[in-house]
């Protein structure tokens, strides 16, 4: 029931109060939203603060190291070399929230090397 100025009142007559129930349902989705968008800026931060080889052999390189195609039809060097860039904040996100892929055991493999 609606009192003064718009605020919800308790009727008293059920414990389950369905507008509390939608509210909380959309807030999951909100906040699964919200951490795949911070997931995102995260990566983006960390791609920007990644050293990527300028030499296009040792991009191909690392590519082919990541099980990554060397080259898509129409990518020049440039474009591999941010698409290497780009999976690499990814993969690091993914380690660093503990998620462990083979992608992600790669790249420690890597790293180490």
């Amino acid at each position: 029931r609606l009192g003064a100025g718009g605020l919800l009142q308790a009727t008293g007559k059920s414990s389950v109060n369905p507008v509390t129930m939608e509210l909380a349902g959309m807030s999951a989705e909100s906040k699964q939203r919200a951490d795949d968008l911070l997931k995102q800026l995260e990566a983006k931060r960390r791609a920007r603060s990644i050293a990527v080889p300028t030499n296009d052999m040792e991009v191909r390189r690392r590519l082919r190291q990541l099980g990554e195609p060397i080259t898509y039809f129409g990518e020049g060097p440039a474009n591999r070399r941010e698409r290497l860039r780009t999976l690499l904040a990814q993969l690091a996100v993914e380690a660093a929230s503990g998620i462990t892929t083979e992608k992600t055991k790669k790249l420690e493999a890597l790293v180490a090397a």
